[in-house]
């Protein structure tokens, strides 16, 4: 279960950095809305790891989303 916490921490990391690297004024909420799906993630042992594999999936799928999003002008 540790392992999955410090693994979740470098991925949370990762997720900002990339979300950080394309963010613009008009896209802040979709951001937002993909670093909360994080708090998602919830219960011990077996739950917590169904919790993470579907919020993983949803943030994968965000972040596609988000990164092939046009950008608006600054």
């Amino acid at each position: 279960e540790r392992r999955l916490e410090r693994r979740l921490i470098a991925e949370f990391e990762e997720t900002v950095d990339a979300l950080l690297a394309e963010l613009t004024p008009a896209n802040v909420a979709q951001a937002t809305a993909i670093v909360k799906l994080y708090l998602e993630i919830r219960g011990y042992g077996p739950v917590k790891e169904q919790a993470a594999a579907k919020v993983r999936d949803q943030i994968r799928a965000a972040l596609a989303d988000f990164c092939t999003a046009p950008r608006a002008a600054a």
